[in-house]
């Protein structure tokens, strides 16, 4: 009952969105588009900025845990045409409201999967300063794989949806491959030596 409740308030914030800023939706008016109480309201949620982080975190986070065994292909495409369903929506949470909330919930998203599909370059690293550097590499991803969403989704970079998963998939496969490349050059090297 109380996740109905909640995803009420979410489904009446997304409608608002479509018609006025974010900053200017009220809490009066989302409890009269959910037809709901400002009690109600108030009992989930301590003002509409937790309200917007929920619906961004309910969205791309906890729905999207069933996709997280798939490809990072795969992944990308989920995550990338849920941005792009609900476009609106982030568009003015990025402009309107809080540009960093959208960023940082995506951040910590796309960081899990990343490490998740790189593990395997963890796996080669044989001292701490080749770690620190798949930890590196892995951290640049995650904020130019952010960087890059948030530009597309607010039109400054105007690639279809496929192309975007596309090149971000792309991308991470060849660093992935390439650094196996060179990893396996360098051990190929020391067994020669030996």
């Amino acid at each position: 009952m109380e996740f109905d409740t909640k995803l009420k308030f979410g489904n009446a914030l997304k409608e608002m969105s479509k018609e006025k800023s974010l900053n200017k939706v009220t809490v009066n008016n989302i409890v009269e588009r959910g037809n709901m109480t400002r009690q109600a309201f108030y009992y989930h949620f301590h003002d509409m900025y937790e309200l917007v982080e929920w619906v961004c975190r309910y969205e791309l986070v906890q729905k999207k845990k069933d996709s997280e065994r798939g490809t990072f292909e795969e992944w990308t495409r989920d995550l990338v045409f849920t941005l792009d369903k609900e476009r609106i929506f982030y568009k003015k949470v990025i402009r309107d409201f809080d540009e960093r909330l959208l960023e940082h919930i995506l951040e910590e998203l796309i960081q899990r999967k990343l490490e998740d599909t790189l593990w395997v370059l963890k796996m080669k690293t044989k001292t701490q300063k080749e770690e620190d550097y798949v930890n590196f590499i892995i951290h640049f991803l995650t904020i130019s794989y952010v960087n890059y969403l948030n530009r597309w989704l607010l039109g400054t970079d105007s690639c279809e949806k496929e192309e975007v998963v596309e090149q971000l998939s792309r991308l991470v496969e060849d660093i992935q491959s390439g650094y196996m490349r060179r990893t396996d050059k360098r051990w190929i090297r020391t067994v020669e030596f030996v």
